[in-house]
């Protein structure tokens, strides 16, 4: 069928624009009177004209709103002989309501150009923009319609949706239309991520080159890759890696979405990268990369421990090296092998080459000599470098401690005489216990008492200590802690490859931290002078937030009590506490003063040093 050129439907449209010039004309050359015209004949007019709107715009006058099929047209001449053609609503009915995001919010995103549409029966009858997030439709008949909501922004934040309505005189016709916005993508660059695993059993493929253009980055102990600030393009991701078949897969950036593969992606992670800092990033999510079968082995082992038994769901590491050359790379094949309830292992698809079974807090040392950069392993290697060769099976028998074996370290008490020991914020505490075998690491905990209601404040709550089968000992300056006022418990762990992040604890000793004497105010030797015969002098001490109250006590050179009003006794537990006291002191004395610390859930105080000063 022939397509009518452009000018031959101008013409058609012109020549039906003369008839109706025509047919209003000679109306006017009758009886002013209304007359009524032909429904059918007033629609091929409103068609003919609708077309012409929708091929020429706005060029003709009365298109820039869309044109209303009206049901009835009356047609009437002024006093001058003008026509004057007026319509009647189509009908009584109408429909509103309200455009949302796909929570149920309303647009109101000002970047957006929502357009919202009604049509019937195919045919568009009017189209408007949102009004604060609303729309509303009047003069309607009943019958179906369908609402069409459109984001005319270039580019659009919405995807375009429909929604279809009855409109009659028993249907609310209130609509919702729900619009789901596009991905938000950069407008430069932005982070990806993503996770390289094997295909059978989805385990983690370590220390692998990913690159992506230009972008280049390896792969973590667990698989995941970040790769930062890439721009829009078309790229191939790519990872290389000995012992599997190079993997390559497109991916696309484009203002309209991300594309992997034939994979949308659209979730965003917050995560922390190879550094512990954080990082929001596309996830291009798990990609799976085929071992090379030709060039791998598998590794099968058990762990045991002294006795030959099995140990169960034993945890270590393996490190790996292509050879045996001391300047070959050590490189962690596997950050974490988890034994079966039985004791077994079984890897497989491992690159040729040597393997070490690790404690998990072992680290792969460099050293420069003069050979170059060598590698070695330091801490607990249960095993020396294993072989494993293309296409067989090695066995691997790690020996190692049973956690459940292992045995919490004995306290050489602090205690002296059953009294808790008691140190000053300037002491240098040395804190004792036995030795246990096969324990390569101690934990040393301070942790409030307790029967403290509210606990301290303790920045250095546990340590690492050396390890030795006699009695050890880790010296602790306790400013360096730091420790405040109050009472405290210590507790030493025994700590091997198979309980690092689960120490066996001893039981727990109590001691407490009391004021020394430069916690106190005045300071130790200070000296004043003597106006009259009473003597008035302001104490200050450091505060304890668990004790009951404090009882303060003043003595004469030779040791004999002072008595001070109300005993010397000051409640609460706030911040510095002090206390103004008056007697009548002789001249030329040095006078002492002490605080101490008393609480309801112990017998126990705790005594301040002895702090002096001089008054003259």
């Amino acid at each position: 069928m022939k397509t009518p050129h452009k000018k031959d439907v101008k013409v058609s449209m012109d020549k039906d624009f003369s008839n109706m010039k025509q047919y209003v004309n000679s109306a006017s050359e009758g009886d002013a009177s209304v007359m009524r015209r032909d429904y059918k004949t007033d629609m091929r007019l409103w068609f003919t004209y609708f077309m012409m709107c929708v091929l020429f715009g706005t060029v003709l006058a009365g298109c820039s709103s869309n044109p209303t099929a009206p049901s009835a047209t009356s047609l009437s001449v002024n006093a001058s002989g003008t026509p004057i053609v007026t319509t009647t609503p189509a009908g009584t009915f109408s429909v509103s309501g309200q455009v949302t995001d796909a929570d149920g919010f309303p647009v109101y995103d000002t970047a957006a150009q929502i357009i919202v549409s009604i049509a019937k029966a195919g045919v568009q009858l009017s189209s408007q923009p949102l009004f604060q997030g609303t729309f509303s439709f009047t003069g309607l008949a009943s019958g179906q319609y369908v609402l069409y909501a459109a984001d005319t922004a270039v580019p659009p934040i919405f995807k375009p949706t429909n929604a279809f309505v009855l409109v009659n005189d028993t249907a609310p016709n209130v609509v919702q239309i729900k619009m789901s916005k596009f991905p938000t993508l950069f407008t430069s660059s932005i982070h990806l991520t993503g996770q390289f695993v094997t295909p059978t059993n989805q385990q983690a493929i370590p220390f692998g080159k990913v690159t992506l253009g230009g972008y280049e980055t390896i792969t973590l102990s667990d698989g995941r890759f970040f790769l930062y600030n890439v721009t829009s393009g078309s790229y191939q991701l790519m990872l290389s890696k000995s012992g599997f078949t190079d993997k390559s897969i497109g991916l696309e950036l484009a203002s309209t979405g991300i594309t992997l593969g034939n994979k949308t992606i659209t979730s965003v992670i917050a995560t922390t990268d190879s550094m512990g800092k954080p990082v929001t990033a596309y996830d291009l999510g798990v990609i799976e990369a085929v071992p090379d079968i030709l060039s791998t082995g598998n590794l099968i082992g058990m762990v045991v421990d002294k006795t030959g038994a099995f140990i169960p769901n034993f945890n270590f590491k393996l490190f790996y090296r292509r050879d045996t050359s001391s300047l070959s790379e050590i490189t962690t094949a596997r950050a974490s092998v988890l034994a079966s309830p039985k004791g077994d292992f079984n890897l497989v698809n491992l690159p040729a080459g040597y393997y070490f079974g690790v404690g998990l807090s072992a680290q792969i040392v460099q050293t420069t000599t003069a050979n170059g950069v060598e590698f070695s392993i330091g801490g607990t290697a249960y095993t020396q470098g294993l072989e494993v060769q293309a296409g067989k099976d090695t066995i691997m028998t790690i020996v190692a401690n049973d956690a459940a074996k292992i045995v919490a370290p004995t306290l050489i008490p602090l205690a002296v005489n059953g009294i808790p020991a008691s140190y000053t914020s300037l002491d240098n505490v040395a804190f004792q216990w036995n030795g246990v075998d096969s324990v390569n690491q101690y934990k040393l905990k301070i942790t409030s008492s307790a029967n403290s209601p509210t606990p301290y404040t303790v920045t250095l709550n546990e340590v690492a200590v050396g390890v030795l089968t006699a009695v050890q000992t880790a010296r602790l300056n306790i400013n360096s802690i730091p420790l405040g006022i109050g009472n405290y418990v210590w507790q030493v762990g025994s700590v091997d490859e198979t309980n690092s992040s689960n120490p066996k604890y001893s039981d727990g000793e109590a001691f407490s931290i009391r004021p020394s004497k430069n916690d106190l105010s005045p300071k130790d030797g200070s000296s004043f002078n003597i106006f009259g015969t009473i003597a008035s002098i302001t104490l200050t001490w450091p505060p304890d937030p668990n004790s009951s109250h404090v009882v303060v006590s003043l003595y004469d050179a030779a040791g004999n009590n002072i008595p001070i009003v109300g005993g010397g006794v000051v409640a609460g537990n706030g911040g510095m506490q002090s206390l103004q006291i008056g007697w009548s002191p002789a001249p030329a004395t040095t006078y002492f003063w002490r605080v101490r610390y008393y609480y309801r859930y112990s017998t126990q105080p705790i005594e301040s040093e002895m702090s002096s000063f001089i008054l003259f």
